[in-house]
Formats: structure tokens, C-alpha cells, sequence
């Protein structure tokens, strides 16, 4: 009963029992009987509870804050892809237009003679200013991914190295600058060129994924025939 009733007002966590005494204080461990305040304790208790509340509101708010930059950002590229658009559209009379996107060499050569016409190449300018992107990097890998299959684009690295062709000399490679350019106009030519480079490289990799992921989806369908 005498320990239960000076627990319930001290700290315990320094006293020990003695043959003379329940509780005694030990030299070697430097303890010494603290009064427990009650309110004191519970004062601390409500402290620490509303620190974590004001660190989870805390996180809340910056996660929310990111997510509405992140929106803000694409809305503002889609803005920037608008304008370029509508300031580039004009009433041009259009004729054989060529498919694409290209894949075989004979695709390549209908869109290098189409765009030798200057109203021609506005004209693909304008066509492929909307194709989406937040960055440099993502505009021009969305419009070169519509001018290119990742099939045909294999046989071609930006400078020609054998056995493939060359991309930096065609036409083709000059409207995927001239459109990014129309949608970001400070964007670096040097920029626009690497990750045109980056896109050609990983062409096969593209590719072979896709081809695994048609192979998968053929599996699956045949599992549930």
C-alpha cells in the first residue's frame, strides 16, 4: 500500500529498496526523489499531441501546394501550346498532306519534299504545336513521336554514323526545332537537339518494349478464350 501511494506522487524511475528503507536514493546514480505534477505531465502530453498536429497540417499543406504547382505547370504549358497554335494558324489551302507517322523511307521522302514548301512546313508547324509536354524535353519527344514510329526511327542516330542515316540533316529534324521553338521560344536549340539525339537512341528500347507488352496482352487474351 505504501509503494502504491508514493508512486502514484514520484518519480520512480531512480529509487531502489533498501533493507532499512523501501525507497532510498542511490549515490552512484545520481537519483534523487522528484515530485511528479500531475498537470505538469498532462501539460506535456497536450504539447507534444499539437506539435504532431501543427506538423500534419504542416504536410498537408505543402503536399497540396506541390500538387497545385504541378497543375499549374502543365495548365501553363497547354496555354503556351494554344497561342502558338491559333497565332500560327492561318487560312492555307493544304493538298497531300503526308501520312505519318513515318515508317519506311519512302514516308520520309513524301514529308522531305512537302516541307521544302514554306506554307507547307507552317503548316506542320502549326499541326504538331499541340502535342503536349511541360518541359523542353517532353515537347520535343512528343512531336518527334508523332512525326516517327519508334520502328523507323532505328535506322537513323543523329549524326549517321554506320550503318544508319542521318537525322540532324533532314528537314524533318529542322520542323521538330522550329515547333518547339513556336511553343517555347527561348527554349535552347542545343537542348532541343539533345533530346531529339536521346529519343533516336533509345528507339529499340521503345520498341522492344512495346513488342513485350503486345506479346503480354496477346497471352492474357488467350488464357481467358
Amino acid at each position: 500500500m505504501h509503494s502504491s501511494t508514493f508512486s502514484s506522487n514520484y518519480d520512480e524511475s531512480c529509487l531502489i529498496e533498501s533493507p532499512t528503507s523501501p525507497y532510498v536514493e542511490t549515490t552512484s546514480q545520481r537519483c534523487s526523489l522528484r515530485k511528479v505534477n500531475p498537470l505538469q505531465t498532462s501539460s506535456n502530453a497536450t504539447s507534444t499531441t499539437s506539435e504532431h498536429n501543427k506538423s500534419d497540417v504542416s504536410y498537408v499543406i505543402v503536399t497540396k501546394l506541390v500538387s497545385l504547382e504541378k497543375s499549374t505547370n502543365i495548365l501553363i504549358s497547354m496555354i503556351k501550346q494554344l497561342m502558338a497554335h491559333f497565332r500560327l494558324t492561318k487560312p492555307i489551302s493544304v493538298e497531300n498532306v503526308p501520312q505519318i507517322p513515318i515508317d519506311s523511307h519512302e514516308d520520309l521522302d513524301n514529308l522531305e519534299k512537302f516541307l521544302d514548301v514554306k506554307e507547307n512546313f507552317e503548316y506542320m508547324v502549326n499541326t504538331l504545336s499541340i502535342s503536349g509536354g511541360t518541359t523542353i524535353t517532353q515537347i520535343t519527344r512528343r512531336i518527334i513521336a508523332k512525326l516517327i514510329t519508334n520502328n523507323y526511327a532505328t535506322n537513323y542516330n543523329w549524326a549517321g554514323r554506320a550503318p544508319k542515316r542521318a537525322f540532324k540533316s533532314l528537314k524533318t529534324k529542322n520542323l521538330v526545332v522550329a515547333t518547339v521553338k513556336a511553343v517555347e521560344s527561348n527554349a535552347a536549340i542545343n537542348l532541343i537537339e539533345n533530346s531529339i539525339k536521346d529519343w533516336l537512341k533509345l528507339s529499340s528500347v521503345r520498341l522492344t518494349l512495346a513488342e513485350a507488352r503486345a506479346l503480354k496482352r496477346n497471352i492474357s487474351t488467350a488464357s481467358m478464350d
